[in-house]
């Protein structure tokens, strides 16, 4: 690693080191997940599967089969061409996959619309708006909230499909809606549509939209060659062999769905939790039923997971190995609680919309409070207010660049071009470090820092001293303007896990918080206590909706 000073006007930052050049921006993400030159998965192997009923699955073989039949049918049914983008609203379905990259292989653009407990009409509306999809396919739980949006999008209705559960029986109300299968009426494969150079690395195979935790979304572009770097890099060197729970908040609703494609490549069997089972007990139950040995939770559910002895101590969850925390990151104090409780390894992953894979982490940089080490096709720059890099373990805003970035925001030439700094270096709005090993670490984001004279807090430093509390299942922590004190306070919301809420309860954690932090910390603009927080695809809380 080459580090360099702020003094030597240079970014702290690894060489480049792009994995395997003469096929980069040559090989499509078909060619990567289903040509044996590249992908050695047999084709029994099960890849997906639905965690309530484990025989509805689809192999390698079956899925590679159904994908190229799906893209035959987007190209000579519904007469879709290459750019056109195909919208896709569904919570997990085993049909989902199958869509997502028969779409691709068609020449289409997928986009993954978000679902109806992650956003309202109007902001679906928005989505629709932005993406213009040629043609919509939409499981019937979600049709309702899906054709409202639509009528408010202002667009022209495209052709639906309707898409539903196997052996669910169909809606009245739909009734006379033509069916994914008539993607399949046909089983004849065709050959994928042959990507340029040029079509692979400089426009999207998908667009997923920005969480929306601090306002609207934007839909971000990712290319063929931002996936393939990964699993080039990533997928490529690991054979798991292990099978991969997958739920609601973490599906292909959200761009965590793109790290499921890695499954296809490492032995992984994903099985997935539909939209009613995504409770605690829902998931427990999975992880026994099914021995799974890895799952991937928000910090909520990891919170809720530990401190719920009367729900896990009816469970039998020593198959589980490994937990990825996503979608937020995780204090040293839970992560040991989570090892102390279960008995498993734990793993902060760092992730965003924009880009995919910039660290490589594990249980020791995850121990020792890190999100790890920079992957070796990024480069980094942490850089003061001033866009000036900063020393060696001073902190700032993480800049990074990696063929595995985003290209920009889909029709919005304006926010794209705030996106990059003069170097090309993507400006992350998230607040880091870096030691002298060459570890990062997560700060907050830049958007969530608590204003005082002479001072910034990060929210994060008090949400951590919260969550310690054993009946805090959740938090967050913002920060409101008092005109007495013509500054922002801290203010602490919360969700518990023993729902009884009592005003002694509210003091209990209101001292055990103040008694851990200075003054200046302490939680003077109050505490609120909440059923449940408004989350975004990936499981972050909507903090600007809390205010």
């Amino acid at each position: 690693m080459q580090i360099k000073s702020a003094s030597q006007d240079c970014p702290i930052t690894v060489p480049e080191s792009k994995p395997t050049p003469a096929v980069l921006g040559k090989v499509s993400l078909f060619d990567i997940l289903f040509t044996e030159t590249y992908n050695k998965t047999p084709p029994g192997q099960v890849i997906y599967a639905e965690a309530s009923n484990p025989e509805i699955n689809l192999t390698f073989e079956q899925l590679k089969h159904r994908v190229l039949v799906c893209a035959t049918a987007l190209k000579n049914g519904f007469n879709l061409q290459s750019g056109d983008v195909v919208g896709i609203c569904s919570q997990n379905n085993i049909m989902y996959p199958i869509l997502f990259f028969g779409s691709i292989a068609a020449g289409c653009v997928v986009a993954p619309l978000r679902l109806s407990d992650m956003l309202s009409p109007e902001e679906l509306a928005n989505d629709i708006a932005t993406v213009v999809p040629k043609l919509l396919i939409v499981h019937q739980w979600e049709m309702q909230h899906t054709l409202t949006a639509l009528g408010r999008s202002g667009i022209p209705e495209p052709p639906i499909l309707l898409l539903n559960e196997p052996n669910e029986k169909i809606n009245e109300a739909y009734a006379n809606m033509s069916t994914v299968d008539a993607l399949f009426f046909s089983d004849e494969p065709a050959q994928p549509y042959q990507y340029t150079n040029e079509e692979l690395a400089n426009s999207p195979c998908c667009l997923y939209f920005t969480s929306g935790s601090t306002g609207r979304s934007k839909a971000v572009m990712i290319s063929q060659n931002a996936i393939v770097s990964q699993l080039l890099y990533i997928a490529g060197a690991v054979r798991c062999q292990c099978n991969n729970l997958v739920f609601t908040n973490f599906s292909f609703a959200s761009s965590f769905g793109l790290y499921l494609i890695f499954g296809i490549c490492s032995g992984m069997t994903s099985y997935t939790l539909g939209k009613n089972e995504s409770t605690l007990d829902g998931i427990c139950d999975a992880i026994e039923r099914l021995k799974i040995k890895a799952v991937a939770l928000p910090p909520g559910i990891v919170n809720h997971l530990v401190k719920s002895k009367q729900v896990t101590s009816r469970y039998d969850l020593s198959s589980l190995q490994k937990i990825y925390f996503t979608g937020g990151f995780v204090d040293v104090s839970i992560v040991m609680l989570v090892r102390r409780v279960l008995n498993v390894h734990c793993v902060n992953l760092f992730g965003m919309t924009e880009s995919l894979g910039i660290f490589v982490s594990n249980e020791g940089y995850t121990l020792a409070g890190s999100v790890g080490r920079l992957s070796r096709i990024a480069s980094v720059r942490i850089v003061n207010e001033e866009g000036k890099d900063v020393s060696v373990g001073d902190i700032g805003e993480l800049r990074i660049k990696s063929p595995s970035m985003t290209i920009g925001y889909y029709k919005d030439a304006q926010a794209t071009a705030e996106l990059f700094d003069e170097q090309g270096y993507m400006r992350t709005g998230d607040i880091f470090r870096m030691d002298d090993r060459g570890l990062f670490y997560y700060v907050s984001r830049s958007k969530d820092l608590i204003r005082q004279p002479y001072i910034n807090i990060h929210a994060t430093e008090i949400e951590s001293v919260i969550n310690r509390h054993p009946n805090v299942e959740d938090c967050a922590v913002v920060g409101v303007y008092s005109e007495e004190h013509a500054f922002e306070l801290p203010r602490a919301y919360v969700s518990l896990i023993d729902k009884g809420i009592t005003n002694k309860t509210v003091e209990e954690i209101h001292e055990y918080v103040n008694s851990q932090l200075p003054s200046y910390k302490q939680l003077s603009g109050r505490i609120f206590v909440i059923d449940s927080f408004p989350r975004t695809g990936s499981g972050k809380i909507k903090r600007f909706e809390l205010v």
